[in-house]
Order: C-alpha cells, then sequence, then structure tokens
C-alpha cells in the first residue's frame, strides 16, 4: 500500500513540474532577406547569404509596416524582409510575422 502512496506522489509530482514546462512557448526564430515568391501559402526569401528559405503563411500569418497592418498583396518579389517563424510539428516553417524593412538612410 505504501508504495502506491509513493508511485502517485511521483507522478503527481512530475505533473506539477511538467505544467509550466507546457505553458512556455519557443521563441520565434528571425530571417531576414528578399523576397523571391510569395503566394498565399508559400514565402520564399533569399538572405544575404544566398540561402533560400521556404515559410507556409497561412490565415494566421500577419504582416507588418513598421507597427501598421499590412496587406499581403503589397509585398512583392525584390522588396526585403524580416520574417519571424517558427517550425511546425511537420517539419515545416510557418511564417508567424512579416515585417517590411526599410533600407536606412545615412
Amino acid at each position: 500500500m505504501k508504495r502506491s502512496h509513493g508511485i502517485r506522489f511521483f507522478l503527481a509530482l512530475v505533473f506539477l513540474i511538467g505544467i509550466p514546462a507546457l505553458s512556455q512557448e519557443v521563441p520565434l526564430a528571425s530571417f531576414t532577406g528578399t523576397i523571391r515568391e510569395i503566394t498565399r501559402n508559400k514565402l520564399a526569401i533569399e538572405t544575404a547569404g544566398s540561402n533560400v528559405i521556404e515559410f507556409t503563411c497561412t490565415g494566421k500569418t500577419r504582416y507588418f509596416d513598421g507597427t501598421k497592418k499590412l496587406d499581403r498583396s503589397r509585398l512583392k518579389p525584390g522588396i526585403l524582409v524580416t520574417v519571424e517563424a517558427r517550425r511546425d510539428l511537420d517539419g515545416s516553417v510557418e511564417a508567424v510575422n512579416v515585417r517590411l524593412e526599410r533600407l536606412k538612410k545615412r
């Protein structure tokens, strides 16, 4: 009987310790590059190192020009953007926020 109490205590402890870990979100990864292709479901950018990264776009993907929301249709190939993204369970990379980058004047 004492053994079952010990197991229950251990399982309860593991459960309680695991709850905060489940509620913490993984930080978004950030990628900057020039748009090569953009469709309703896909965004491909080319980084300064000539790497091409493809992102999945969903209805939850948000587009910004500074702090203002931007319509996706304004983004065209050749425009510099920063994409904040996360990896989905299927291994694809989902674009969460796409931010228009402005070249700084010297």
